[in-house]
């Protein structure tokens, strides 16, 4: 019997005040794998990233993850998705190690891996300071190694935006991580910049207002 698609999005359109934000959308991937989900700016990248975690509902269609749906159980989905996206917030007053540690015991995700991950972006360099010191980009860092390290118990990786803020060193360094992720895992960027993990992904997926325009390979 075929295994259970990880991500599965069926004519999902989404609404938000006037404007159709998703217009259609269909695709499975099954895993492990990665796929690249790509468009210009106000493409529907963010808001499908969104729709796919539960943070928004779907105005019509539906979306499984793992087979689960995302609008209806938000909580279980997002313990089975390691995600950072843009835009989310990060407690102020709270030290990057404390959020850190608090994520560790919410998501029951090893310490070790927690410190893996962050040395990796490195995160640990300021992480002893209050978040609200933090420039856009130490924020991004310590967003990103958190997903990271909860890709180590979560069947899916989403990163929205992962790139941007990054200088061209750590782009690479997270690059790798991706492509040795996504040997076990559904492993998700949405993205306008390439890097070779997105030149090496099982399928690409091109966004324009809100529609599928091109879909190559399979994941």
């Amino acid at each position: 019997m075929p295994r259970q698609p990880l991500l599965l999005v069926e004519d999902v359109w989404k609404k938000l005040g006037n404007d159709w934000a998703v217009r259609g959308v269909t695709f499975t991937c099954r895993g492990p794998g990665l796929l690249s989900l790509r468009g210009p700016n106000g493409s529907g990248k963010s808001t499908l990233a969104r729709l796919i975690l539960g943070i928004h509902a779907p105005t019509r269609g539906r979306i499984l993850v793992d087979g689960v749906d995302p609008s209806r159980r938000p909580r279980e989905v997002q313990l089975r998705v390691a995600s950072a996206v843009e835009g989310s917030w990060l407690p102020p007053h709270a030290k990057g190690v404390e959020l850190a540690r608090e994520y560790s015991r919410a998501r029951t995700i090893s310490w070790e891996s927690i410190e893996e991950a962050a040395r990796l972006m490195g995160a640990t360099r300021y992480w002893h300071r209050r978040i609200y010191t933090y420039s856009m980009g130490m924020r991004k860092r310590l967003q990103l190694a958190l997903a990271l390290a909860a890709a180590s118990t979560a069947p899916v990786l989403l990163l929205d935006e992962p790139y941007t803020l990054l200088d061209r060193e750590t782009r690479e360094i997270l690059a790798g991580k991706l492509v040795e992720l996504s040997q076990h895992k559904l492993a998700i960027t949405i993205t306008h910049i390439t890097t070779r993990a997105e030149e090496s992904a099982e399928a690409t997926i091109i966004l324009e207002q809100g529609r599928i325009t091109s879909m190559q390979g399979e994941c």
